[in-house]
């Protein structure tokens, strides 16, 4: 190895240990007890200036967190059925997205930077709802190729027009990293360990809630009825 090859190595490693200590310290400053995490959460300071992802009408008395991973298999079987209840509940419900990358999945925080990344050019659902359908593409890619799966194979076909060079300057910013880290923080702070999670309205529920369209339409309807507003189905047009 010469001294420059060396020199590079050495940049790179200080970088990189530089970044986690800052982000480290950036967490301990963090009063996450201060954000209400049943209701949407602005962009700040805090989150990287990127505010929750969320469908739905923000002033719905019903609001329903999901913290998950675009790696996690379970997470991705259930977005048809997060998908169906969007349409059906139209603007009586909230549904809010939260990053909870787990460290058993290599490609997890590569998968939500890219996803924040294109969300910051205005396409969030769209790379969001990409990246689960094509979740066996890139779940074990290497991280020499998983940059170009992520890019041909999942945001091109369908967003033909990003902007690809600020895409991959986005996907590395320590705003995107703090993005994810909030997200996640946020998470541990309700004894999440597994993804998905789902909480309503402030309450953990479990997969006999959230497993199928008809127990989490039920469950919605009922909690809709207990708050007075009107139940039954209604699609979005």
């Amino acid at each position: 190895m010469n001294k420059i090859t060396l020199g590079v190595v050495i940049a790179l490693i200080l970088g990189f240990i530089g970044l986690v200590t800052w982000s480290m310290s950036q967490n301990l400053r963090i009063d996450y007890d201060s954000y209400d995490w049943t209701r949407i959460i602005e962009a700040s300071e805090d989150n990287g200036n990127i505010g929750d992802h969320f469908r739905g009408n923000p002033e719905a008395l019903v609001t329903v967190v999901e913290w998950g991973d675009f790696s996690c298999s379970h997470c991705a079987a259930i977005q048809s059925v997060v998908n169906k209840m969007v349409d059906e509940f139209g603007d009586r419900v909230v549904f809010i997205y939260r990053n909870f990358p787990l460290s058993g999945y290599p490609n997890s925080i590569a998968a939500a930077s890219i996803v924040e990344a294109v969300g910051l050019q205005g396409h969030y659902d769209v790379a969001a709802t990409a990246m689960f359908a094509n979740q066996s593409l890139w779940m074990s890619a290497s991280e020499s190729t998983r940059m170009d799966i992520f890019i041909n194979s999942v945001i091109l076909p369908n967003i033909p027009d990003i902007d690809l060079d600020q895409l991959r300057t986005d996907m590395n910013s320590r705003e995107i990293a703090r993005k994810i880290d909030f997200d996640k923080n946020l998470g541990k702070r309700r004894n999440i360990s597994g993804t998905p999670s789902f909480f309503i309205n402030g309450e953990k529920v479990d997969g006999e809630v959230f497993g199928s369209e008809d127990s989490f339409r039920a469950y919605l309807n009922q909690l809709l009825k207990d708050l007075g507003v009107q139940t039954g189905t209604q699609t979005q047009e």
